[in-house]
């Protein structure tokens, strides 16, 4: 029988979580003897000390250490490994015939259609940069990227400061921005690089056997995405157009479950012992990731990618509850 039991519901509007990509492991081995350098803008803070402690909870691979924006250039030396938060924006069009009754063709252009991810980018300077000419893209050998959710995602209006993991509106504007979410990703791309393995950010993953855990163990599912009724209240009522939504969420899912806010979530994950798992659901663009992540390990036990999709669904529960049930 489906354990249910629900908190104050609080959602930020609307992108792995752990959803990383890490497609090439030819910088691996190297990487096990380097320093990775986070930039980070403040680490004296109380909030961003806890930041910092939970990303060296994470990082087991290599040494670790925090530099400042205004650092950074004196670490911009050929085979540095960094860590910083990147923006990619693209914009495009399309074009459509219409012909009319009397065979006269016509052609309309779309107005400028814009995606935008924001990612934790983990790379290796090349020897490329020079340092005259300041630091590109083209500079920079990608060794993994982890999708991060902004929550004005979908909204027609993309509102961000943060220009690194310290800023100050950080784990406000980014829903898998707090401390827990972010060991996870460091944690993940650690063990990646530990274990020599690849994976691929637009590829769905099989269902570990670790999913069968779910038959008895609780899924808890943060409350940080956009529902259809706008932004979640902290009390949703259940005849609301979220709290129906929610309904549906949860009563497509045939396990123990819970709805928990993503700041207790974040805690639970810093002070595990035991495995602690969450759906973590990311919105990168039109790109939608859904996963089920061990807070404790890192590990994703299940993911799945979807290139054209808002939103959690029913049905993904429902896909998510089958495999459950089929993993021994």
């Amino acid at each position: 029988m489906k354990k249910l039991s629900v908190i104050a519901l609080i959602f930020c509007f609307s992108n792995t979580y752990a959803q990383i990509g890490m497609p090439d492991d030819a910088q691996f081995a190297n990487i096990r003897n380097q320093t990775l350098y986070v930039e980070m803008n403040d680490t004296a803070s109380a909030v961003n000390k806890q930041m910092a402690k939970a990303i060296r909870q994470g990082w087991t691979v290599s040494k670790l250490e925090f530099v400042t924006p205004q650092q950074m250039s004196k670490y911009l030396q050929p085979g540095n490994f960094f860590v910083t938060v990147e923006h990619d924006n693209t914009s495009f069009n399309f074009y459509r015939e219409r012909t009319n009754a009397f065979g006269d063709i016509s052609t309309s252009r779309s107005g400028d259609i814009n995606n935008d991810y924001f990612y934790l980018s983990f790379w290796v300077l090349d020897k490329s940069f020079e340092a005259d000419k300041g630091l590109k893209q083209k500079n920079k050998r990608r060794v993994a990227r982890a999708e991060l959710y902004l929550k004005s995602i979908g909204t027609g209006n993309i509102d961000f400061s943060s220009s690194n993991i310290g800023s100050p509106g950080f784990q406000y504007e980014f829903c898998n921005g707090l401390p827990g979410y972010i060991k996870c990703i460091f944690q993940g791309v650690s063990n990646n690089i530990a274990a020599n393995r690849t994976v691929q950010l637009k590829k769905d993953i099989d269902a570990a056997p670790g999913l069968a855990n779910l038959k008895k163990d609780t899924l808890y599912v943060p409350n940080y995405w956009f529902g259809p009724g706008g932004t979640m209240l902290p009390d949703e009522p259940e005849n609301s157009a979220n709290g129906r939504y929610i309904r549906k969420l949860i009563d497509s899912y045939s396990y123990p479950v819970r709805i928990i806010r993503r700041d207790e979530l974040s805690n639970m994950i810093l002070a595990a012992t035991r495995p602690v798992y969450y759906f973590n659901y990311v919105q990168s663009s039109a790109d939608k990731m859904i996963s089920v992540v061990n807070g404790q390990t890192g590990e994703i036990l299940y993911y799945n990618f979807n290139d054209k999709s808002y939103r959690p669904k029913p049905k993904n529960f429902k896909e998510l509850s089958d495999e459950v049930e089929n993993s021994k």
